[in-house]
């Protein structure tokens, strides 16, 4: 939570989401039904490769 807002941060790679973007689509719109503030999807070798920075980029798009 940032700034009394929360958010989901979506780690994405073709092992986990092959195929299913309309299912990815439908879970995001349930997390903004539920007050999430932003849904984010990242690549996951990015966040393998950068952890760190790939939170602290979640983090400034909360905080917009």
């Amino acid at each position: 939570m940032v700034d009394g807002k929360w958010g989901v941060l979506e780690v994405d790679g073709e092992q986990w989401h092959a195929g299913l973007a309309a299912r990815d689509h439908e879970r995001d719109r349930a997390f903004h039904f539920h007050g999430a503030a932003k849904v984010q999807r990242f690549d996951a070798g990015e966040c393998f490769e950068n952890a760190d920075g790939v939170v602290a980029r979640f983090i400034a798009l909360l905080r917009r």
